[in-house]
């Protein structure tokens, strides 16, 4: 379990496991609320955990926004003519679920696409049965205008993988 708070810029928090092990996390966020940074000690660990007890040590991140809306790209592939695919992508980090369309493939068309986000890290799946499946593996930047993703096709169209820029529309 995670419980914690934000007071103006200040973190506290604790994340407590079923075993149990105990840990504390404070920090400072930074003014834009973008950027956070601060000290985590292990207060108590059981088990094959036990000798992490009194550690501490530093961390940082960085707020990446998910990925929701239309985004479009031209994927380079190395043996056939660049395959347009629209992604229309809604839900958060943990569940995302939309579309993609396929202009210009030999077997693609449009498919469903789930995946999830982890940071910056972006990973979608989709499969059209009979004419193959995708895998989309990538990153955004911290804003989630722009999805710089690797495509794997597997079935028929397995030529068709590539990389793509993926640009969101307005």
């Amino acid at each position: 379990m995670i419980s914690g708070t934000v007071s103006g810029s200040a973190i506290t928090g604790t994340l407590t496991e079923t075993n149990p092990e105990t840990i504390t996390v404070m920090g400072t966020l930074d003014t834009s609320g973008s950027n956070a940074s601060g000290t985590y000690q292990v207060m108590s660990a059981t088990g094959a955990c036990a000798a992490a007890s009194g550690e501490s040590g530093t961390w940082s991140g960085t707020r990446t926004a998910v990925p929701v809306g239309p985004y479009t790209a031209m994927v380079r592939t190395a043996n056939r003519l660049p395959v347009q695919v629209t992604l229309n992508l809604n839900g958060d980090a943990s569940n995302l679920a939309g579309t993609a369309n396929f202009t210009n493939s030999a077997c693609l068309h449009s498919m469903q696409v789930t995946g999830t986000q982890s940071g910056s890290h972006l990973e979608l799946r989709g499969d059209s049965e009979s004419n193959g499946s995708i895998v989309l593996t990538g990153t955004t930047d911290k804003e989630a205008r722009i999805l710089t993703l690797n495509s794997a096709v597997s079935g028929a169209c397995q030529a068709e993988s590539g990389a793509g820029a993926f640009t969101k529309m307005q």
